[in-house]
């Protein structure tokens, strides 16, 4: 079974842009951030949910 086209390069870009990161995510959201910023996007942060308590029996 061979994947779609698209899929393979996703996955090559993937793993091209990690490589040049040496696969440091921080390092890549830092890229990414100063992109966003350079093109005038508006980041938005989205409030951070509590985790659910367990219930009780």
């Amino acid at each position: 079974m061979s994947e779609p086209d698209v899929l393979r390069e996703l996955r090559a870009f993937r793993e091209e842009t990690a490589r040049y990161h040496g696969y440091d995510v921080r390092s890549l959201v830092r890229e990414l951030a100063e992109r966003q910023s350079q093109e005038g996007r508006e980041v938005v942060r989205l409030p951070t949910c509590r985790p659910l308590e367990p219930r009780r029996s």
